[in-house]
């Protein structure tokens, strides 16, 4: 019997000196570890999806991201345009229509 399709990934690769990057070191130097944590976890929702996006678009994906960020919703509407303005989201399909 074939194994089941799984849907996303399991796992994505993080670098053991993730921290020293620049990108993360500037994200560190605005947000501390706000923005650490921003960028991975938003990581792992993305590659967790079928098709590599994340729309926070919709008010509730965006409420439960800023519950588990531990962060308001301004903060998180900050950070999410700080990301796309230093080009640090590219590769993260991200629609940000309502922040």
């Amino acid at each position: 019997m074939a194994r089941p399709t799984e849907e996303g990934l399991k796992f994505f690769s993080h670098d053991t000196d993730a921290s020293t990057d620049e990108k993360i070191e500037t994200l560190r130097m605005l947000y501390g570890n706000d923005g650490y944590a921003f960028y991975f976890i938003l990581l792992e929702r993305i590659y967790r999806s079928n098709d590599a996006e994340l729309d926070i678009s919709d008010p509730e994906t965006c409420q439960i991201l800023c519950r588990k960020l531990l962060i308001t919703e301004q903060k998180f509407s900050e950070i999410s345009r700080n990301h796309l303005k230093l080009d640090y989201l590219t590769r993260m399909l991200i629609t940000l229509e309502k922040h």
